[in-house]
């Protein structure tokens, strides 16, 4: 390679800030979050839970009686919906 020519990275991006970008990727994915639900996060869980079981999904813990909104709070104590939370880690 002379001295003129570059690669595409180089110059699309000169190699010091490419290595600052990675490193803020590599910071970020560092950052952890809490382990537990915000009172937020579960009563958007419950409700979702909840309206997917009024729409006729299976319960997933026994006993299964009860109205939607209690199926689903014991649902959540007991760790067996699977829903994920994705939360945005601001660093």
């Amino acid at each position: 390679m002379s001295g003129q020519e570059q690669s595409v990275c180089d110059r699309m991006m000169p190699r010091k800030k490419y290595l600052s970008a990675m490193n803020h990727i590599q910071e970020q994915e560092v950052a952890t979050t809490l382990k537990r639900y915000t009172r937020y996060e579960r009563a958007r869980i419950v409700g979702a839970r909840a309206l997917q079981i009024s729409l006729g999904a299976p319960v997933l813990i026994r006993p299964d009686e009860g109205d939607p909104i209690d199926i689903a709070m014991r649902e959540l104590e007991s760790d067996a919906i699977p829903i994920t939370v994705r939360r945005d880690t601001y660093t």
